[in-house]
């Protein structure tokens, strides 16, 4: 594909005028008054995103650059095509799911990031072990919904819980009807004649940019003015979508990792972490681009971390009084290998474990199982099932106290004033296993005790 100048020329101009429009707006917001504490300020905006503004960042969060270009490879490769364009309704049923059991019960106890819940009931070495794979999904760009912080990231700074629950409603509507323009143009090069065009011949396909298929119809289907505000609206939805993935990111290392090694860590200190933490992670999904082409490995990659590894655990913590850091642990684990032997085409990876109903193309086994569904299920029911054992054991002394060095007899627990209420601007009174510390983060207070 040649290079397209006019092109070329109105995307330098889009991330110019984006870079000084947020220039601009950061030295308006420094002088305005906020509320919140720095860290509520620099990852949720303080909290006060209105229903619009969250409608419209949920959505194009989302429809970003590997949901538009994804969405047109896959159905323009001859080996893929339509079925695989379920980006849309995957999103749209997640956002609903979101809406329904998620969105309330954590903007209500004002996390920061969707790792919050974890480190209060498991401690901080398992949050730890959770936060990798939730980091490596936003380094592999592959932006997904119920277990990415991206989309928690959304409904924590909405201005409200019922706010947060609209915002997926409505963008569970308007992802589907975005994803069109990208199905249609995908389906558009798959019966183009490329030999009458300026293209020419071997096709895309042929020639190994199936990847690029959306661009290289804007610039050969499509008159110079389409191309140039074609190609703007992918530069668009790109900034929107990786944006998100880098906050996100930063959100997690800066508030689950760093600030639990350095307790003492100025706000300022931790600014500079965030922003570091932004280039690092920019510039690490950016050196994967040399490595694989395809936009739909990436964002399928991101997906399986995401909905194999974080899905169930988030589940367990939030509505599953039995989890406990041990089940978490097994889960984590037994979770991750259940999903590596079941292999994974897209990397070169074969399959050890050969589920019922796949069959062998060029001498390798190809599963036709749903490994993924399969894997998340398997780890959320090892969570449960090795929290109530791991419970047993300690609690009817067939293995000694001495040993439960997590604390799986630390249960969470609030803390009622006399008349049987929460005390004012408390929300959360935890025990947990590391020790007798205080940390105190919005209105959620965990208390490190060896006693109630």
């Amino acid at each position: 594909m040649g290079l397209n100048g006019a092109g070329l020329i109105a995307t330098v101009g889009f991330y110019v005028a984006v870079l000084a429009t947020g220039i601009w707006a950061a030295k308006i917001s420094k002088a305005k008054k906020t509320t919140g504490t720095v860290t509520e300020v620099a990852l949720l905006g303080g909290r006060s995103i209105n229903l619009a503004v969250g409608i419209f960042t949920m959505t194009a969060t989302w429809v970003g650059g590997g949901f538009i270009l994804g969405v047109a490879e896959a159905v323009y490769s001859p080996n893929k095509g339509l079925i695989w364009a379920l980006m849309p309704l995957y999103y749209s049923v997640s956002f609903i799911l979101g809406g329904l059991f998620f969105a309330k019960p954590m903007r209500e106890k004002k996390y920061v990031t969707m790792v919050d819940p974890f480190q209060i009931k498991y401690g901080k070495a398992m949050t730890g072990l959770l936060v990798i794979p939730a980091i490596i999904g936003d380094v592999l760009w592959g932006i997904g919904a119920l277990g990415f912080q991206s989309f928690h990231q959304r409904t924590l700074s909405s201005a409200s819980a019922a706010k947060a629950q609209i915002t997926c409603f409505a963008a569970a509507v308007l992802i589907p009807i975005l994803g069109i323009p990208s199905v249609l143009i995908g389906a558009v090069a798959a019966s183009t004649d490329w030999n009458q065009t300026d293209y020419g011949t071997p096709s895309p396909y042929e020639h190994g940019e199936a990847y690029g298929i959306l661009p290289i119809c804007l610039q050969y289907l499509s008159p110079s003015y389409v191309s140039i505000l074609g190609i703007g609206a992918v530069a668009a939805a790109v900034m929107s979508s990786t944006d998100s993935a880098l906050l996100s990111s930063a959100s997690m290392f800066s508030t689950n990792i760093y600030k639990n090694i350095r307790k003492q860590a100025s706000d300022r200190e931790i600014q500079w972490v965030i922003r570091i933490t932004v280039v690092v992670t920019g510039v690490a999904g950016t050196a994967l681009t040399f490595f694989e082409s395809s936009i739909l490995v990436f964002w399928v990659l991101g997906a399986d971390f995401a909905y194999c590894i974080i899905l169930p655990q988030l589940i367990c913590v939030l509505f599953c009084p039995v989890s406990n850091v041990y089940g978490a642990g097994v889960g984590y684990l037994m979770g991750i290998l259940l999903r590596l032997l079941s292999g994974e085409p897209l990397i070169g990876l074969p399959p050890v474990i050969h589920f019922p109903g796949g069959e062998i193309t060029d001498g390798v086994y190809v599963q036709q199982a749903p490994i993924r569904s399969i894997a998340m299920l398997f780890t959320l029911l090892c969570i449960l099932l090795f929290s109530y054992l791991f419970t047993q054991l300690f609690w009817r002394g067939i293995l000694p106290k001495k040993w439960d060095v997590l604390g799986v007899d630390k249960v969470m627990t609030p803390r009622l004033d006399q008349t049987g209420s929460r005390p004012k601007g408390e929300r959360l009174m935890m025990l947990s296993p590391s020790g007798s510390s205080t940390v105190k983060r919005c209105n959620l207070e965990v208390e490190d005790n060896t006693q109630l």
